[in-house]
């Protein structure tokens, strides 16, 4: 294995469906809607199992048995201390099948299956999961409208059609997407420069599964763990050794332009739902964006 090719400092190629060589959009555009069956639904990018790129999912009917045994773990410090944690233990409980093969009987390998995950379809199994559980919609109590004024003392947000970026239904692994970035003042690694980085999409684990506490609320400290685990190859070597990762210290020699050109690379190659809903106000009727933060309102991942 030899390093990457080099690109020009602001250089991003993209690669994999609806790209072309110059990472421009092929196609109508990556957005789409997902169809949503009333227990099963399509992961937005899925994961390599054999041959085949594993997709589908069933979710268990949502009894209150399952229901309460959800609503236990947050009594479990171990796994309620981490948001990353315990959203998927909760998905580890409300999956019945991915692929359609049983999830794992042990919970802690159910877990770590749902945090091998990407990112965007982690988010994706959560919202599909709170759709699920509130068939009516879920409850937004603390908002106010943006045109207005009035501040909502119960609305409800219909999450059975959610925008989401997601591969066709006949992907294959090949189709998954990366993307070359060169970077404009690079990071200093070894004896050289890191001048240029593949990044792919980062999984649950990578990002979110041992971060505790209020570590959880330091974006800095979750971005660059996510540039972290996106970050797949390089283009120096140490040693005669291509580097492929780098290590969480390396990343502090990165540059704000750096970051941000980084960021918004992954945000264009990730599988994901679009995390924002529209919300009619009751007094005026006009339409209102709200984000799904999960940072402040924890309730509704892992929920």
């Amino acid at each position: 294995m030899t390093p990457i090719e080099k690109l020009e400092p602001g250089q991003v190629r993209i690669s994999g469906y609806e790209y072309d060589d110059a990472g421009n959009a092929s196609g109508p555009g990556p957005l789409e809607t997902l169809t949503l069956g009333e227990l099963d639904g399509t992961l937005p990018h899925g994961f390599v199992r054999g041959p085949e790129l594993v997709r589908s999912y069933r979710f268990n009917a949502p009894k209150m048995g399952l229901r309460r045994k959800i609503g236990e773990l947050r009594q479990k410090p171990k796994i309620a201390g981490s948001l990353g944690r315990l959203t998927a233990y909760v998905l580890a409980l409300a999956l019945e099948s991915i692929g359609g093969e049983p999830m794992p009987k042990q919970r802690e390998k159910a877990a770590l299956l749902v945090a091998g995950l990407t990112v965007g379809d982690v988010f994706a199994l959560s919202m599909d999961w709170r759709r699920v559980c509130a068939p009516r919609g879920i409850k937004f109590e603390d908002g106010s409208c943006g045109h207005c004024g009035s501040g909502w003392s119960s609305v409800r947000i219909n999450l059975d059609t959610v925008g989401v970026r997601a591969l066709p239904a006949d992907a294959t692994a090949a189709d998954s997407p990366r993307a070359r970035v060169g970077l404009y003042d690079g990071i200093p690694f070894g004896e050289g420069t890191v001048q240029t980085v593949v990044v792919k999409p980062p999984t649950w684990l990578d990002f979110l599964w041992g971060v505790h506490g209020e570590a959880q609320n330091n974006k800095t400290l979750l971005r660059a763990r996510t540039l972290g685990a996106a970050i797949c190859a390089t283009d120096i070597e140490v040693g005669g050794r291509p580097i492929q990762r780098l290590p969480l210290q390396a990343l502090d020699e990165l540059m704000p332009d750096d970051e941000a050109l980084l960021d918004e690379t992954i945000s264009r190659i990730v599988p994901t739902p679009e995390m924002v809903v529209e919300v009619d106000c009751p007094d005026c009727g006009q339409k209102n964006v709200v984000p799904m933060d999960p940072w402040n309102n924890p309730g509704f991942f892992g929920g």
